[in-house]
């Protein structure tokens, strides 16, 4: 359930059938929401052609994006793939003492940077931990359901949840959304 709910927030989902239009019902997750804003970056598990200092530089031009463009002004949170997270150990530069991920929380509007082992490959995203921004819609918390099979002699159980994450943007269309992917 809990690795479920982490990909519906990241990727969204198509659910149920197409209605008379032949439209399908969907929830849009933080990779494929439209009103979200989005950059593209070098690839960072790329060690000998990207180092600590572009990756820094690449997410200070997120933070601008966002300040500019977008009229969200942190903190904010980066999620990253589990690929990049042994780049954010490097050290920042050769003589320094901080690791490329001490650095960029060093910055007062970058608050955490979290490992996601759902998003893909190639894609980052940071986000403004606000409900302005997204908060998630609960049907149905986590719940544990227990039946006996027709014998008696078989205990089954089924974990559930119904919840759906819900991204907003603002009445210009700003969201405090990014979305960073390769080329």
């Amino acid at each position: 359930v809990a690795r479920t709910s982490e990909a519906l927030v990241f990727n969204g989902s198509n659910i149920g059938a197409s209605n008379s239009a032949g439209d399908r019902y969907r929830i849009p997750g933080l990779t494929t929401f439209e009103g979200r804003a989005t950059y593209t970056m070098s690839d960072w598990s790329d060690a000998d052609n990207v180092t600590p200092q572009d990756i820094f530089r690449e997410l200070l031009e997120m933070v601008q994006q966002m300040e500019t463009e977008e009229r969200h002004y942190g903190p904010f949170t980066v999620y990253i793939p589990g690929e990049y997270a042994y780049r954010f150990r490097q050290d920042f530069k050769q003589y320094g003492d901080k690791t490329l991920m001490e650095r960029a929380l060093d910055e007062d509007v970058i608050d955490r940077i979290r490992v996601s082992d759902v998003l893909g490959s190639g894609n980052v995203v940071m986000v403004e931990m606000k409900r302005e921004t997204l908060d998630l819609g609960v049907a149905s918390d986590v719940s544990t359901v227990q039946w006996e099979s027709g014998s008696g002699w078989t205990n089954m159980f089924q974990t559930f949840a119904a919840w759906a994450p819900r991204l907003k943007s603002d009445f210009d269309g700003n969201c405090g959304i990014l979305h960073a992917s390769t080329a």
